[in-house]
């Protein structure tokens, strides 16, 4: 129903991983953002691990995380930024429901990393209340280069 909504977008959510999919996601937000005039916030979601740690394994761990998302985080120029801890898509369809459109990064992983490791985007369509743009994974410019001729140096 966000369609038929009058209000513009003034506020962008971008789900923020630190990672190469997230500088693609980044990308977009920044775009999107300068082109409706909208603020551009960030989220990163440090996934507290229930299992097979330890709960003072967890603690250490969970600290060292959470310091070196906010860093990544503190890192992203004009972006206002938070860390929170918690399950990952629990905590973007939160962070979704404080914005007017959700950006996030696709790791793509296949059909086999799905079934093990899940989706986050699938999980977010169907969880969000907001509408949700989900950055493809391109392929890597080594993957695209052409290879060289036998004798070629």
């Amino acid at each position: 129903d966000y369609a038929r909504a009058d209000a513009p977008i003034a506020t962008i959510g971008l789900g923020w991983d630190g990672g190469d999919d997230g500088e693609r996601a980044l990308d977009v937000a920044r775009s999107l953002a300068a082109d409706t005039g909208a603020d551009l916030h960030a989220v990163g979601v440090v996934e507290m691990l229930t299992w097979p740690v330890s709960e003072t394994t967890t603690g250490a761990e969970l600290a060292a995380d959470v310091e070196v998302m906010a860093g990544s985080l503190a890192a992203l120029a004009d972006v206002e930024s938070t860390t929170v801890t918690g399950d990952v898509v629990e905590e973007l369809a939160r962070f979704a429901d404080e914005v007017d459109l959700l950006v996030v990064g696709s790791h793509q992983r296949g059909p086999v990393g799905r079934v093990l490791l899940g989706s986050t985007s699938e999980a977010l369509a169907r969880r969000s209340t907001r509408p949700l743009v989900v950055v493809p994974r391109t392929v890597p410019p080594a993957a695209s280069a052409p290879t060289p001729a036998r004798g070629v140096a």
